[in-house]
């Protein structure tokens, strides 16, 4: 009996830690999510495009997934993608497709992820080393200012996103825009 209390006890203290309300909704199903938009575009060799797009301000965050041909191909085309505010108008796209040291309207407002490049050192696939920005492909990019944040977006819950290439050809490519609301879980 006191084994079956106490191993109550240890569930019943580890489902209060996991934020787990077995007697309400679960934490997946108060997430939201919709569709905000595609943008198709090309960049030049070695260019950067640039696109003006609207936050969607339904969620507290803009997922942001990009695509193109040869992305996970060795020696394949190189894309990156750079959130800023509206106002940037001098953005200087980062050597090597690195972070973006810019500062003031040109600094970052999201945060990206992405996948090893086939590319990548071989420490980094080996896990010996941490992964530098020219080991992975970015597929995506993350912009969590809360139902359009004026305080980092500006007034109109705007931004530009830069798409920059390092690629010897013109690279086409889609980006699938996305809205979440909803506890982390």
């Amino acid at each position: 009996m006191r084994t079956r209390l106490a191993c109550l006890l240890i569930l019943l203290i580890a489902v209060s830690a996991s934020r787990c309300n077995p007697f309400g909704p679960s934490c997946l199903s108060r997430q939201q999510t919709g569709t905000a938009g595609t943008v198709n575009g090309t960049v030049d060799a070695q260019a950067v495009a640039v696109h003006e797009i609207a936050y969607a301000t339904e969620g507290s965050q803009n997922d942001l997934k990009i695509q193109w041909p040869g992305r996970l191909t060795a020696g394949g085309p190189r894309l990156r993608m750079y959130a800023t505010r509206v106002e940037c108008v001098d953005f200087v796209a980062p050597p090597s497709l690195g972070a973006n040291n810019n500062t003031g309207a040109c600094a970052d407002v999201g945060s990206w992820g992405g996948t090893l490049s086939p590319d990548a050192r071989a420490c980094a696939v080996d896990r010996t080393c941490q992964p530098i920005d020219s080991d992975l492909v970015q597929s995506s990019l993350i912009i969590t200012h809360g139902r359009g944040n004026p305080e980092k977006l500006g007034p109109s819950a705007r931004y530009k996103l830069w798409v920059v290439t390092t690629s010897e050809q013109p690279v086409a490519y889609t980006i699938t825009f996305t809205w979440f609301f909803g506890p982390d879980c």
